[in-house]
């Protein structure tokens, strides 16, 4: 079952998941916990400080990014991504050959500037 706790800042939407969390676990039913990145962490030391050791083994805590691979990895495509860096490697190749292609010297000049290189890979 999916719960969505919502609500504005300093209304204890923070400390009701906790409690909810915490009584789940000690029926015995498993938790997954979805967070950013960057809190993952700070969820764990929460959930051992506030749930004894046993039941806290009912409760997964998962970062956004690391659940979207697991998915991909079962459900997906098996293969790796491009990072940026590996991304504008590439593309700064396609540009040099571009460039000795260039029809005028405006475009030439255009695809020099790393402005303009990083202007081609925003979304």
């Amino acid at each position: 079952m999916l719960k969505i706790i919502c609500g504005e800042w300093g209304t204890g939407k923070s400390t009701l998941m906790y409690e909810r969390i915490k009584e789940l676990s000690e029926e015995g039913k498993k938790i997954c916990l979805f967070v950013p990145d960057q809190f993952s962490f700070e969820a764990e030391k929460i959930i051992y400080k506030k749930i004894n050791r046993r039941n806290a083994e009912n409760v997964r805590v998962s970062m956004f990014s690391r659940m979207a691979q697991e998915i991909l990895s079962l459900y997906g495509e098996k293969k790796e991504y491009a990072d940026d860096i590996v991304k504008n490697m590439l593309m700064l190749r396609a540009l040099r050959e571009r460039r000795r292609r260039a029809v005028s010297n405006s475009t030439a000049v255009s695809i020099r500037k790393r402005a303009f290189r990083a202007s081609l890979l925003k979304p």
